[in-house]
């Protein structure tokens, strides 16, 4: 896979998801087409998908369903996202896992 050799880099990488319906990632990755955007949930389902928008792509529309991703429905409090858009010209890569962890305040 093309991002080995920047495994220990990509494995710092956090997505942050607010409650205006924003995401903002730490850093800025090729396999993900944009570091913020909007993010809508999904239905109650569990196999009902949320998805990402990237601020620099427009939304919405309708031509463009975003990025899906899981919810949070482990007990280790994984998720993924799905079938991720890349920046142009960058390798893909199907699921890309995150770790919920909680914020101290």
């Amino acid at each position: 896979m093309g991002y080995t050799k920047d495994s220990l880099l990509y494995g710092k990488l956090k997505i942050s998801f607010y409650s205006d319906s924003t995401f903002k990632l730490n850093f800025d990755v090729p396999f993900l087409f944009g570091s913020s955007g909007k993010w809508l949930a999904g239905g109650r389902d569990v196999e009902d998908w949320n998805r990402m928008y990237y601020k620099s792509w427009k939304f919405p529309d309708e031509d463009y369903q975003g990025n899906q991703f899981s919810g949070v429905w482990t007990q280790d409090s994984i998720f993924y996202i799905n079938g991720a858009t890349p920046k142009d010209n960058q390798d893909f890569i199907q699921e890309i896992y995150f770790k919920k962890i909680k914020q101290p305040f």
